[in-house]
């Protein structure tokens, strides 16, 4: 347990730093983390893979080639942050990464099938694109402060349901994918986000120059949506463990496990809040 909170105040300070300067120290900080992040999420799928006799280097074509794409996405986010934001060439992306799915399908036949390209390079999507929306969100005209709300609604959120979960939890949410997560505890992790947004709000809305009824209004939606999505995250990865007999993506973060064990509910929140903020003309 000491090193699991030890751990997890190193990572929050970290992440407090990123958070506060943003930029270039943030991009390539994510960089970093999306293809760390991507690593793991081919290694569990490698793991669990029912052919095990063909081993990793079958995985080798999905692994550098979903690498490279993540390399890519976030030099065109250093480079075309605009065009990324007006919506044409994220969707350009996307389209790319499926005709990739395809041609590697063909290159690797028979020994992989289309779904193991299809579910290797979901990974580019989940791990880079996804998590990159944080670097979107801190990299709006206010996004000093719209960021903070990421933290609130996944580990705030998370830390909110823990406590309350051991407090008063009686009847679990979800037994298969996650014995311990009760319905209290859920409950107590989206009353929590919403108060923890509510309240930054409050205190930041004069700061941040944004009317205090719509500051409110973003608050209280943020909140609890971000704390829904946040939990569902979390249970898809548990989901994705479970399917592949796997306990933890890795044993990178001590106490934690991996990348995708602790980023997982942020990298669902982070394109909600982008598009939360996108509602209200906050991008």
């Amino acid at each position: 347990m000491k090193t699991r909170i030890l751990s997890g105040i190193v990572l929050g300070i970290l992440i407090a730093v990123l958070f506060f300067f943003g930029g270039p120290v943030m991009l390539i900080a994510l960089t970093i983390i999306s293809m760390l992040g991507y690593l793991e999420w081919v290694k569990v799928l490698k793991t669990g893979s029912k052919n095990k006799d063909s081993g990793l280097p079958h995985y080798q074509p999905y692994l550098y080639i979903g690498l490279a794409l993540i390399l890519i996405w976030y030099l065109l986010l250093a480079f075309c942050k605009q065009q990324i934001l007006s919506g044409p060439l994220a969707l350009y992306f996307v389209l790319g990464i499926m005709a990739v799915m395809m041609i590697t399908s063909i290159a690797v036949f028979p020994k992989r099938n289309a779904a193991d390209a299809a579910l290797t390079l979901t990974g580019v999507v989940y791990t880079g694109m996804m998590l990159s929306c944080v670097y979107l969100v801190r990299q709006t005209p206010k996004g000093q402060f719209w960021v903070w709300y990421l933290l609130f609604v996944s580990w705030g959120s998370d830390t909110c349901a823990y406590f309350v979960g051991r407090a008063l939890g009686k009847h679990k949410m979800a037994p298969v994918l996650s014995p311990h997560k009760t319905v209290e505890g859920a409950a107590g992790g989206i009353v929590g986000s919403i108060l923890l947004c509510l309240l930054f709000g409050l205190i930041c809305a004069g700061t941040a120059q944004v009317d205090m009824g719509v500051m409110i209004k973003i608050s209280l939606l943020i909140g609890l949506v971000g704390a829904v999505v946040s939990e569902l995250g979390d249970l898809f990865a548990s989901s994705i463990k479970r399917t592949m007999n796997v306990k933890d993506y890795s044993h990178l973060i001590p106490g934690h496990g991996g990348i995708l064990d602790r980023f997982d509910s942020m990298i669902l929140a982070a394109p909600f809040v982008m598009g939360i903020l996108h509602i209200f003309g906050a991008v």
